[in-house]
């Protein structure tokens, strides 16, 4: 997978990794070290999100989860943070740790 840019300790996908898919699709889906972002490291990347680039104006998933059924997100649109279903379906751009 491509990268763009370190931030925070992390590496950034240069690019989303798919269309929007549950949470546990996406918790599934990354594979190589590659993972979702936690809470905190998403709020870095919305707020670095023009140096980064690529980010479209929706909600990502973190791996920061609320309780058993509902994880927290990230709107690249209004920049809030916010809880979905886990069932809900939403974009990943995935990170993975400086080595």
């Amino acid at each position: 997978m491509k990268y763009t840019t370190f931030t925070a300790g992390v590496i950034v996908a240069a690019e989303d990794i798919s269309e929007k898919v549950t949470w546990d699709e996406a918790m599934h889906e990354l594979v190589d070290g590659w993972r979702l972002p936690t809470k905190s490291e998403l709020a870095l990347l919305y707020k670095q999100r023009k140096e980064i680039g690529g980010f479209d104006r929706a909600s990502y998933w973190s791996s920061s989860k609320y309780d058993d059924h509902f994880a927290w997100t990230q709107s690249f649109n209004s920049g809030h943070q916010n809880y979905y279903s886990t069932s809900s379906t939403c974009l990943v751009r995935a990170v993975r740790d400086e080595y």
